[in-house]
């Protein structure tokens, strides 16, 4: 069987892929199996072409570094950084039982929007306290598990401030519909930006829409 992409799913060496749980802009997450402990853990893989490749797997490398820093119950935890037999960069995290915040929540009751909005927020006030920014809290990123955990996803655009600037340029990092107006003028961000998104991901829960459109916050 192949990936998305038609490509062969990846050999791992350590590990037996078993299923696809999700693909998307960075790459395809599959489930798999630690050879060695017979744990299931879920592999990030980037599986891209060229100067794309070049620009995703420096992302990837990023992530793992930033996830490495954070131990939490409401952010994701990544276990290890591999290559595959094709040099693809992959990252195994932790397997979560459960959904994300996708359509099938939508509209959400006002109670598990606040357990959400209370859980979440818990993880990016640790974050926070690191000198570390998410930048891209949004429902697909918000895994619930069955025994209703709510946990923050991918470090692929997270940011350390004591490395790095963040100030912005002309580059708009992260998800219309969830972009900050900070972001949006390429204005310093900070924890501020986090929480706004998170107010953005509990507003689509309850209502299905996002509370304002990018060119509303633009005129404002």
């Amino acid at each position: 069987w192949c990936s998305p992409w038609r490509k062969p799913v990846p050999n791992i060496p350590g590990y037996k892929i078993l299923a696809i749980l999700g693909h998307g802009g960075m790459g395809v997450v599959y489930k798999a199996i630690e050879l060695d402990s017979g744990r299931r853990v879920a592999i990030k893989v980037v599986r891209f072409e060229s100067t794309v490749n070049e620009e995703q797997t420096v992302r990837l490398h990023r992530e793992f570094q930033i996830a490495q820093k954070v131990h939490h119950p409401n952010l994701v935890r990544v276990i290890n950084r591999v290559l595959d037999l094709e040099g693809n960069v992959c990252i195994v995290m932790g397997l979560l039982k459960g959904a994300t915040l996708n359509s099938q929540y939508i509209p959400s009751s006002q109670s598990m929007c606040l357990q959400m909005m209370r859980q979440i927020g818990k993880g990016l006030a640790y974050l926070h306290s690191r000198q570390l920014l998410h930048r891209d809290v949004k429902l697909s990123n918000i895994f619930r598990t069955n025994a209703g955990r709510f946990v923050l996803l991918d470090f692929g655009l997270a940011l350390d401030s004591n490395a790095t600037r963040l100030t912005r340029t002309d580059e708009l990092i992260g998800t219309f519909g969830y972009l900050a107006p900070e972001q949006l003028r390429s204005d310093e961000i900070g924890p501020y930006t986090d929480i706004y998104q998170l107010g953005v991901a509990a507003f689509y829960l309850l209502t299905g829409k996002a509370p304002f459109t990018n060119e509303e916050i633009l005129l404002n």
